[in-house]
């Protein structure tokens, strides 16, 4: 990360696929309104755990009904229920906590089917709590 960006954010989602790209499809805008925040299109597969320091994901998430911050603990509670939409990045994450119990990323997830502006709005309100708690 940049000495002079203050996060660092991972985004996934399948860009082919309408009801996973969203979080991928606002990059730019994010980029434009958090000039100072790092925003970076990974594959799950190409990701090397665990990740240190404050590490913030954007991934489309089944089982929301808006954009919620979820816990690794609560992907494992119910693997079933309100998973990653990504299979390779759950099963990534519960590695992760697996290889360092002190593991916790904090991932933003975006429900699928919910209009744009809406979530848009909502990750930029979220993101900025972020950016302001580490400034204190």
């Amino acid at each position: 990360m940049n000495a002079a960006n203050l996060i660092s954010v991972s985004i996934f989602g399948n860009p082919d696929l309408l009801s996973d790209n969203l979080p991928v499809r606002l990059v730019p805008r994010l980029r434009k309104r958090f000039p100072k925040v790092s925003f970076f299109v990974e594959d799950p597969n190409e990701i090397d755990l665990p990740k240190h320091g404050d590490w913030v994901i954007l991934d489309t998430v089944r089982g929301l009904d808006r954009v919620s911050w979820v816990s690794v603990e609560e992907i494992a509670e119910r693997a079933n229920a309100l998973t990653a939409h990504d299979y390779d990045l759950s099963t990534l994450l519960l590695l992760g906590k697996k290889l360092d119990p002190s593991f916790a990323p904090k991932i933003l997830g975006v429900p699928q089917g919910i209009h744009e502006e809406a979530v848009f709005r909502d990750i930029t309100r979220a993101l900025s709590n972020v950016l302001e708690n580490k400034r204190r």
